[in-house]
């Protein structure tokens, strides 16, 4: 059934039923008890995943991002980089998904990783989410800053190999 479903021509549908010798009220007392608890850790389980070396962490997933955006792609899906790319990368703290995204997420919201979206082929409805590295935030250089001319002694070339000629 899932490997059919279109989001074009079908539709999920989502509802909600009584258990039977149950008062509404009482239900929803109970639900919100646990909603509210269930929140609760969430929010130990997210203070969890942030830790105090979370600069470096972020460090060490823009210096990923940099290696991906030189491996020659067009562009960089974010969950590609997320799923596949990062826990190739040797960090402690890349192996779990919940910390590759939580670390992804911060990188994000610094401002250090950018998003934007493109257009999906496959699926025109869903379009792929891409990331790049915002190298002036990163305090990472443009590649093409990476490499500087070096100036050389002596005369220039194109005068050494024309005495090598004989001719002046």
């Amino acid at each position: 059934m899932a490997d059919s479903w279109s989001p074009e021509d079908d539709e999920v549908r989502i509802y909600f039923e009584r258990l039977d010798g149950e008062e509404p009220a009482m239900r929803s007392s109970r639900a919100s008890r646990g909603v509210s608890s269930r929140l609760m850790e969430e929010d130990e389980e997210v203070e969890a995943l942030l830790p105090a070396d979370l600069d470096s962490r972020v460090k060490e997933l823009c210096g990923a991002l940099a290696e991906a955006e030189r491996g020659g792609h067009a562009f960089i899906a974010l969950k590609w980089f997320r799923d596949s790319f990062l826990p190739r990368k040797t960090y402690r703290w890349n192996q779990h998904p919940e910390t590759r995204q939580a670390v992804l997420a911060e990188a994000i919201q610094r401002g250090v990783v950018l998003t934007s979206k493109i257009a999906n082929p496959k699926t025109p409805a869903y379009p792929t989410t891409t990331i790049r590295l915002n190298r002036a935030e990163a305090g990472i250089p443009e590649e093409a800053q990476r490499f500087h001319p070096v100036e050389a002694q002596g005369e220039p070339v194109g005068v050494a190999i024309d005495e090598d000629r004989g001719s002046e």
